[in-house]
This record gives C-alpha cells, structure tokens and sequence, in this order.
C-alpha cells in the first residue's frame, strides 16, 4: 500500500485493503506497513540481472515462514505472530528470510559461474567461425538471426539453476553468519542506528 512513509494507493483504497486481511494467509508488508520490530539483512550485489527472482524469494520465503512458525508453535495463532516480547532477529520471518537469502545467493553465484562457463565455450565457437583474415565464413553471421541466436544463448546461459542446486535451497550454508538477521531500532526512534 505504501512505501518510504508515502501511500502508493488512493486514500480511498485503504478500507478494501483492511478489509481483505483476515482473509489472507500471507501478508508481507514493507517496512512502511510493518510491525514496528524490523530487523535487516544485508547481501553482497551481484553482477548480474536475474529475472523471477522476486517470485523465487516468496516461494522459498512461505514455505521457510511455514516452516519457523511450527517450530515456534504459531500455525494455530490466526497471524502466525509470536509474542511482543520475541525480538526482531528471532521472529519466524526473520529466521526464514535468513534461510531463504542463504539459498537464494549460492544458487545465483553457481548460476554466474556455469553461465560464464557457457559464455566462454559460446565464445571459442564462435572463433572457430572467423577464418584467418578475422572474416566469419557464414554469410548469414552479422545479420539479425545470428544476433537473435547470440541473445537467446546468453539468456539461455543466465537462466537460474534452481534443479541443478536443489540441495541448497534445502540446506543452504549459514555456517559463517554471512545472512544473519540484525535488528533496527523501532521507526520513529530518534536514537535510529
């Protein structure tokens, strides 16, 4: 509904959107629409552009959530919500999003890897096309169905390896803390961090 302490919808929306919360399963709001105990977790960039990662990180994300909150003995509790007295880093959402980063993060970094191994061999092919003078033979290269064939290998070479890394969504490495939870102060706290 909002974002950066600004409404995205009309004024006159927000009675649907209360209105529609008991009957969701799954709410994930931003830190605008949140409970006030935010925690963060910080992931190193990588150079690449993925796409459908964001449905990537919700599916992982409910079924963690699911997960954390039987352990938590929450799944009976209309909100899956713990008690206010739970800090930010040890709600079920926050050990979930942990896991799922974890995952999520080693499956993209062995994705850049296989992709530029593919690349690497794509280049080396097409090397062997260009005959001594740097001329390629085939006449049809350099023209729009070899660009089209170049696009489609590299989108082909930068699709997520999800099946080929299915061990790592199911016990993603969180031996060195790299994906730990830390918590923020509560919005609106002058003492901030």
């Amino acid at each position: 509904m909002g974002d950066q302490g600004k409404l995205y919808v009309h004024e006159s929306v927000v009675p649907a959107y209360k209105e529609l919360l008991p009957h969701a399963d799954l709410i994930l709001p931003n830190q605008f629409e949140a409970d006030p105990r935010l925690f963060r977790i910080t992931i190193p960039a990588l150079p690449c552009f993925f796409s459908g990662t964001g449905d990537m990180f919700a599916a992982l994300l409910i079924a963690r959530l699911r997960q954390f909150c039987a352990e938590a003995k929450l799944l009976q509790s209309a909100s899956w919500m713990p008690d206010d007295e739970v800090p930010a880093v040890d709600l079920p959402l926050a050990k979930a999003t942990e896991m799922v980063l974890a995952s999520m993060q080693t499956i993209l970094e062995k994705t850049i890897e296989a992709r530029d191994k593919e690349l690497e061999v794509m280049k080396s092919d097409i090397g062997r096309r260009m005959d001594v003078d740097g001329e390629q033979d085939n006449e049809d290269d350099g023209d729009e169905a070899e660009r089209n064939r170049m696009h489609l290998a590299q989108t082909k070479a930068g699709e997520v390896r999800v099946v080929r890394n299915v061990r790592d969504l199911v016990e993603p490495d969180l031996r060195n803390g790299t994906y730990k939870a830390q918590s923020l102060e509560k919005v609106g706290d002058e003492s901030g961090v």
